[in-house]
Protein backbone atom coordinates (compact mmCIF):
# COMPACT_ATOMS: atom_id res chain seq x y z
CA UNK A 1 0.00 0.00 0.00
CA UNK A 2 2.94 2.37 0.69
CA UNK A 3 4.42 2.35 -2.77
CA UNK A 4 1.02 2.54 -4.38
CA UNK A 5 0.01 5.85 -2.18
CA UNK A 6 3.04 7.50 -3.30
CA UNK A 7 2.88 6.60 -6.86
CA UNK A 8 -0.49 7.90 -6.49
CA UNK A 9 0.51 11.27 -4.61
CA UNK A 10 2.99 11.53 -7.28
CA UNK A 11 0.36 11.05 -10.62
CA UNK A 12 -2.96 12.71 -8.93
CA UNK A 13 -2.39 15.74 -10.58
CA UNK A 14 -1.37 14.88 -14.49
CA UNK A 15 -3.90 16.34 -15.67
CA UNK A 16 -2.61 19.49 -14.74
CA UNK A 17 1.07 18.88 -17.09
CA UNK A 18 -1.70 17.88 -19.83
CA UNK A 19 -3.78 21.08 -19.32
CA UNK A 20 -0.66 23.31 -19.08
CA UNK A 21 0.16 21.77 -22.26
CA UNK A 22 -2.24 21.55 -24.33
CA UNK A 23 -4.27 24.89 -23.28
CA UNK A 24 -2.08 26.61 -21.82
CA UNK A 25 -4.50 30.15 -22.12
CA UNK A 26 -7.89 28.15 -20.63
CA UNK A 27 -5.65 27.35 -17.47
CA UNK A 28 -4.10 30.40 -16.90
CA UNK A 29 -7.78 32.27 -17.24
CA UNK A 30 -8.87 29.54 -14.47
CA UNK A 31 -5.64 29.98 -12.28
CA UNK A 32 -6.13 33.59 -12.75
CA UNK A 33 -9.84 33.22 -11.82
CA UNK A 34 -8.40 31.61 -8.03
CA UNK A 35 -6.53 34.15 -6.95
CA UNK A 36 -8.61 37.25 -7.94
CA UNK A 37 -10.94 38.15 -5.40
CA UNK A 38 -13.29 34.88 -3.56
CA UNK A 39 -13.26 32.07 -6.65
CA UNK A 40 -13.92 28.68 -6.17
CA UNK A 41 -11.53 26.07 -6.12
CA UNK A 42 -9.14 25.69 -8.72
CA UNK A 43 -10.74 22.58 -10.27
CA UNK A 44 -14.19 24.19 -10.02
CA UNK A 45 -12.31 27.19 -11.53
CA UNK A 46 -11.58 24.86 -14.55
CA UNK A 47 -14.94 23.40 -14.69
CA UNK A 48 -16.42 26.94 -15.15
CA UNK A 49 -13.87 27.72 -17.91
CA UNK A 50 -12.99 25.17 -19.73
CA UNK A 51 -15.95 22.78 -18.97
CA UNK A 52 -13.88 20.16 -17.84
CA UNK A 53 -10.82 19.69 -15.08
CA UNK A 54 -7.61 18.47 -14.38
CA UNK A 55 -8.96 15.53 -11.96
CA UNK A 56 -10.98 14.46 -15.00
CA UNK A 57 -8.31 15.05 -17.88
CA UNK A 58 -5.79 12.58 -15.90
CA UNK A 59 -8.34 10.48 -15.02
CA UNK A 60 -9.04 9.72 -18.88
CA UNK A 61 -5.02 9.60 -19.19
CA UNK A 62 -4.38 6.97 -16.58
CA UNK A 63 -7.44 4.95 -18.83
CA UNK A 64 -5.40 5.10 -21.75
CA UNK A 65 -2.07 3.87 -20.07
CA UNK A 66 -3.90 1.20 -18.92
CA UNK A 67 -3.19 1.73 -15.16
CA UNK A 68 -4.78 0.39 -12.23
CA UNK A 69 -8.44 1.28 -11.10
CA UNK A 70 -7.04 2.61 -7.80
CA UNK A 71 -4.89 5.17 -9.43
CA UNK A 72 -7.72 6.44 -11.58
CA UNK A 73 -9.76 6.90 -8.97
CA UNK A 74 -7.17 8.79 -6.82
CA UNK A 75 -6.22 10.50 -9.53
CA UNK A 76 -10.14 11.26 -11.19
CA UNK A 77 -11.82 12.55 -7.36
CA UNK A 78 -8.73 13.57 -5.15
CA UNK A 79 -10.88 16.94 -4.83
CA UNK A 80 -14.46 14.88 -4.53
CA UNK A 81 -13.80 11.40 -2.22
CA UNK A 82 -17.44 10.78 -1.63
CA UNK A 83 -17.25 10.26 -5.52
CA UNK A 84 -15.12 7.35 -5.55
CA UNK A 85 -16.49 3.76 -5.80
CA UNK A 86 -14.23 0.74 -5.06
CA UNK A 87 -11.07 2.76 -3.78
CA UNK A 88 -12.46 4.82 -0.82
CA UNK A 89 -9.48 5.03 1.24
CA UNK A 90 -6.70 5.21 -1.30
CA UNK A 91 -8.40 8.35 -2.23
CA UNK A 92 -9.26 9.72 1.00
CA UNK A 93 -6.33 8.95 1.89
CA UNK A 94 -5.04 11.53 -1.30
CA UNK A 95 -7.84 14.24 -1.13
CA UNK A 96 -6.20 14.53 2.90
CA UNK A 97 -2.32 14.93 1.23
CA UNK A 98 -3.58 17.38 -1.54
CA UNK A 99 -5.62 19.16 0.93
CA UNK A 100 -2.64 19.76 3.43
CA UNK A 101 -0.07 20.28 0.42
CA UNK A 102 -2.16 22.92 -0.80
CA UNK A 103 -2.12 24.92 2.19
CA UNK A 104 0.21 27.96 2.48
CA UNK A 105 3.43 27.22 4.81
CA UNK A 106 3.58 27.45 8.46
CA UNK A 107 5.34 25.64 10.79
CA UNK A 108 1.92 25.03 12.43
CA UNK A 109 -1.54 24.10 11.71
CA UNK A 110 -4.39 24.25 13.75
CA UNK A 111 -7.80 22.62 13.05
CA UNK A 112 -8.85 25.42 11.03
CA UNK A 113 -6.15 24.56 8.48
CA UNK A 114 -7.86 21.63 8.23
CA UNK A 115 -11.30 22.71 7.20
CA UNK A 116 -10.84 21.90 3.23
CA UNK A 117 -10.80 18.38 4.59
CA UNK A 118 -13.66 16.59 2.85
CA UNK A 119 -15.15 15.62 5.98
CA UNK A 120 -16.19 11.87 5.07
CA UNK A 121 -12.62 11.31 4.88
CA UNK A 122 -12.24 11.46 8.65
CA UNK A 123 -14.45 8.73 9.13
CA UNK A 124 -13.41 6.39 6.22
CA UNK A 125 -9.31 6.74 7.06
CA UNK A 126 -10.04 6.37 11.13
CA UNK A 127 -7.49 9.71 11.27
CA UNK A 128 -8.33 12.83 13.19
CA UNK A 129 -7.01 16.14 12.87
CA UNK A 130 -4.36 15.91 15.72
CA UNK A 131 -2.88 12.81 13.56
CA UNK A 132 -2.73 15.10 10.05
CA UNK A 133 -0.94 17.90 12.60
CA UNK A 134 1.29 15.66 14.16
CA UNK A 135 2.76 14.42 10.88
CA UNK A 136 2.98 17.76 9.30
CA UNK A 137 4.80 19.11 12.12
CA UNK A 138 7.47 15.72 11.79
CA UNK A 139 7.41 16.53 8.45
CA UNK A 140 8.24 20.29 8.70
CA UNK A 141 10.94 19.13 11.14
CA UNK A 142 12.48 16.73 8.72
CA UNK A 143 12.06 19.39 5.52
CA UNK A 144 14.26 22.03 8.34
CA UNK A 145 16.87 19.54 9.10
CA UNK A 146 17.48 19.00 5.08
CA UNK A 147 17.54 22.69 4.42
CA UNK A 148 20.69 22.49 7.13
CA UNK A 149 22.36 20.32 5.47
CA UNK A 150 22.04 21.73 1.89
CA UNK A 151 22.22 25.73 2.95
CA UNK A 152 24.02 25.96 6.10
CA UNK A 153 27.56 27.50 5.73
Amino acid sequence: LRDSMFVAGLLHDIGHLVMFNKIPDLIHDALLRTIQGESLPLYLEEREVIGYDHAQVGAELAKVWNLPNYLIECIEFHHEPEKAKEFKLEVALIHIANSVSSLPYSDALDETDLLTINPSCWEITDLKPIDVQKATSIAQEKINEMKQVFFSK
